[in-house]
């Protein structure tokens, strides 16, 4: 199976349409389901790239950073041979759906940016570099890189950069002011 979701946002998108905590009375597109949080993390590994080579953990602390509308979904706790078991009931888009589903998120995105743009809203882009230690011309060609992908996905005229900022640092914080130039001329 080709693995589609490459970026966080994705991702988020994708477990909060894939797993309910709330029946939507949509049985051909869901199916109720009792799942432990590793199914939950093998189903979603399958279509991403991002958490390849990595553990339960790691996707838990996602869906919590992310706040996960799944993690409120009622839990079920059985015993079993080795133990108390707990599982979220969720229902779940089924297979085919959840391709499908991914497929369309570029085209409702675009959709929503355009509908933004249609009311009178200016759409700008945000790219912001953790600071590292890379010479002008690397830190140049990342930030290039990044401004031709907000063009291409979100359609946007205009980018403010923050070229060397922590993500955790408030905004007003950022790098406001430079003497460089990271665009092509």
């Amino acid at each position: 199976m080709q693995r589609l979701l490459d970026c966080e946002s994705q991702l988020k998108e994708f477990v909060d349409n894939v797993f309910l905590s709330i029946d939507p009375r949509n049985e051909k597109v869901y199916e109720r389901s009792e799942l432990t949080s590793e199914q939950v993390f093998q189903i979603t590994s399958q279509y991403t790239t991002l958490y390849e080579n990595k553990k339960l953990g790691s996707f838990t602390s996602f869906a919590k950073k992310i706040k996960a509308r799944y993690l409120k979904a009622e839990i079920s706790r059985k015993r079993n041979q080795d133990g108390r078991v707990e599982r979220k009931i969720l229902y779940v888009m089924k297979p085919n759906d959840r391709v499908q589903n991914i497929n369309n998120y570029q085209y409702r995105y675009e959709q929503f940016i355009k509908s933004l743009k249609m009311d009178g809203f200016d759409v700008i882009g945000y790219a912001r570099k953790s600071p590292a230690k890379i010479s002008d011309d690397q830190l140049k060609k990342i930030i290039e890189d990044m401004i031709s992908c907000l063009q291409s996905r979100s359609k946007v005229i205009d980018v403010y950069v923050s070229p060397s900022s922590p993500s955790k640092s408030p905004i007003a914080e950022r790098a406001m002011t430079t003497d460089k130039d990271y665009t092509e001329k």
